[in-house]
């Protein structure tokens, strides 16, 4: 690992020196995207890749394999993020006009949309799990102090962030199919929050009506009325400057 970063470090000095826009960059990112793969990465490895996105000798199925790479790095890592999606973006820019990395980009973006949905979905059943403590009194100190799915809206927030950054690549096409795959997102989104609150004002009728409970159980259920989780939903894309 200490001898990949010093060599990634090096590679970065020789691809910005005078001349560095004639190395033969093809050869190199192939076979350093798939030790990535097997071995993982470090901030050198991705510095790497960011010096290499406006290199003049890239080829199409090299920036291919670092947008593929890249893109994990962009939905999965709360440190590396933000480096990883800017350079996803510088190439995705450069090789935007080519029909194929097109078509990847707007698969790309179809499954963070996906994963986003899931996210949605894991911080309902967390939320409905969570109540279901709550009304068996079961609650612990510590599960009150983690509320806040902060799992969740972080890894929602670095798909908007992601998928921000595509939006400013200069393609009309990749925006009109951005622009229905995120709509249809913020229907299904907006359609799931629907049926979970119909299904707390079922459970909150439940248990106003019930007469089994006391006068003191009813102002405790009161003050601990079933929630929705807190997550980023749809707000933020509804925010994206697709049209």
């Amino acid at each position: 690992n200490i001898l990949r970063s010093f060599i990634a470090l090096n590679m970065v000095r020789l691809v910005k020196a005078s001349g560095g826009n004639k190395l033969p960059v093809d050869v190199l990112v192939e076979p350093f995207v798939r030790q990535i793969s097997i071995h993982g990465y470090k901030i050198e490895d991705l510095e790497l890749l960011a010096s290499l996105a406006h290199h003049p000798r890239l080829p199409l199925k090299q920036a291919v394999l670092m947008i593929d790479l890249l893109a994990k790095v962009s939905v999965d890592d709360l440190v590396y993020s933000k480096s990883a999606t800017t350079t996803l973006v510088n190439v995705a820019a450069s090789f935007v006009d080519n029909t194929a990395v097109r078509r990847y980009l707007i698969r790309l973006c179809k499954v963070a949309l996906g994963t986003y949905i899931k996210v949605e979905e894991r911080a309902l059943d967390e939320s409905r799990s969570k109540n279901r403590r709550e009304e068996r009194g079961r609650r612990s100190k510590n599960e009150k102090e983690s509320d806040g799915y902060s799992d969740e809206v972080a890894q929602q927030i670095r798909i908007f962030e992601l998928l921000t950054g595509l939006v400013t690549c200069d393609s009309v096409n990749l925006k009109e199919n951005l622009y229905d795959s995120v709509i249809s997102t913020i229907k299904i989104i907006t359609k799931m929050h629907k049926k979970e609150a119909n299904r707390l004002q079922e459970m909150k009728s439940i248990s106003s009506k019930s007469k089994r409970n006391s006068v003191k159980t009813k102002k405790d259920n009161t003050k601990s009325d079933p929630d929705m989780p807190i997550t980023v939903g749809v707000e933020k894309l509804k925010r994206l400057k697709l049209i």
